[in-house]
This record gives structure tokens, C-alpha cells and sequence, in this order.
């Protein structure tokens, strides 16, 4: 499995984002993965090659948006899973970090 560059080490109950690079950071990926509500994640496409192969690969009925997916946590997994075995770059943001995969 690929390990994550943890771009921010803030271990506080501070929001995201921390910092200004953080964000940076995590929008040069080609998605960014978070949870938004209790069981709900949402997915990003930050680029037109991952919009188009979000488009591409998923269903037009999950997408929001051109470039959202809502899931599960279980959907998100296989979405990484899937998404960096196509090479493609994940910036998760957790609740203290962000991590580029």
C-alpha cells in the first residue's frame, strides 16, 4: 500500500487547515477525500484529467456535481485503492492533517 506524506503535524483541535502550505499542498493533488458528516465522504476531482476519469468511472447518478462523489467509508477505500493503482494522487484531509497519497 502506498504511505502517505503527512503534510501537517499539528496534533491540536484546531480546524483545518493549519496552514496556508497545507492547502497548497493538497490542491496540486488530482483528488482530495474527506468525511463531511458521520458516514458521508466526499471526493473531489482538483484536476480536468481526474474529473474526467471520475466522470468516466463512476456512475453519472453518484456524482453531484462534475467532479463530487458522495460515499461510505467503504466506497472511499475502494475509491483510493482504485484511483492511486492509476497513479493518480489523493490528498486526504483528516481532522488535524492532511496526508498526500
Amino acid at each position: 500500500m502506498a504511505h502517505s506524506k503527512d503534510l501537517t503535524k499539528a496534533q491540536t483541535d484546531t480546524p483545518f487547515p493549519q496552514s496556508s502550505s497545507a492547502l497548497q499542498t493538497a490542491q496540486s493533488a488530482d483528488f482530495r477525500i474527506q468525511r463531511t458528516a458521520e458516514r458521508l465522504w466526499e471526493i473531489f476531482a482538483l484536476s480536468e484529467r481526474a474529473s474526467s476519469w471520475l466522470r468516466a468511472n463512476y456512475q453519472i447518478s453518484s456524482l453531484t456535481g462534475d467532479s463530487v462523489v458522495r460515499t461510505d467509508l467503504v466506497g472511499a477505500n475502494g475509491f483510493m485503492r482504485t484511483a492511486l493503482g492509476e497513479g493518480y494522487s489523493i490528498a486526504y484531509v483528516g481532522p488535524h492533517s492532511v496526508n498526500l497519497f
